[in-house]
């Protein structure tokens, strides 16, 4: 969803911060230049072969990676630059990727990246991926790292109330896109 949200005009650092602030221990883009886009990428190629369309974000890791060789922190250049090792925003991200006029609310930025990760449990446990939500919930503040403080995707969910979190949802889908729509 952060690169996705790259793709659709939102400013890197804010995305990274408002994660920061939302109690992820580090912002999602610059995680991922750490660890390398080439190994999303990869992913994302396999997961694009085999279900025959680009996975949310695709066109942000197929230009970093495929074109720009911007692979990461390893290479010194990812979706940030790297200056004496420390990580600076990268101003020429814009010329790929329009910032939109109007940023976001960080609301709006701390829905996207907490929901679409609730959402996707959800399903994991519709399918029965997930047998019980202390399980989905354990794996994942210990597995994705999703914030600890609330207690996991189903505590989440659960403290926002089922209402409050599948209308919190409809909004996204009607305002962002249709992945955001809850499942029956």
């Amino acid at each position: 969803e952060a690169f996705q949200m790259v793709v659709d005009g939102v400013s890197p650092v804010l995305i990274d911060n408002v994660a920061r602030q939302a109690g992820f221990a580090m912002g999602p883009l610059a995680l991922m230049d750490d660890i390398g886009l080439e190994n999303g990428y990869r992913n994302a190629l396999m997961e694009r072969d085999l279900l025959g369309e680009e996975p949310v974000g695709f066109a942000l890791q197929h230009t970093l990676c495929a074109e720009l060789q911007r692979s990461g922190r390893r290479v010194g250049q990812g979706i940030y630059g790297y200056v004496d090792g420390k990580r600076v925003p990268w101003k020429n991200i814009s010329e790929y990727f329009p910032a939109a006029a109007q940023q976001p609310a960080p609301l709006e930025v701390k829905q996207r990246l907490l929901c679409i990760q609730a959402l996707e449990a959800a399903r994991c446990f519709e399918e029965g991926v997930v047998q019980t939500a202390a399980e989905g919930d354990v794996g994942s503040v210990l597995g994705i790292g999703f914030p600890a403080y609330t207690g996991g995707v189903f505590s989440y969910i659960d403290t926002m109330g089922w209402p409050e979190f599948v209308a919190t949802c409809d909004q996204l889908a009607d305002t962002v896109a249709e992945r955001f729509r809850p499942t029956a």
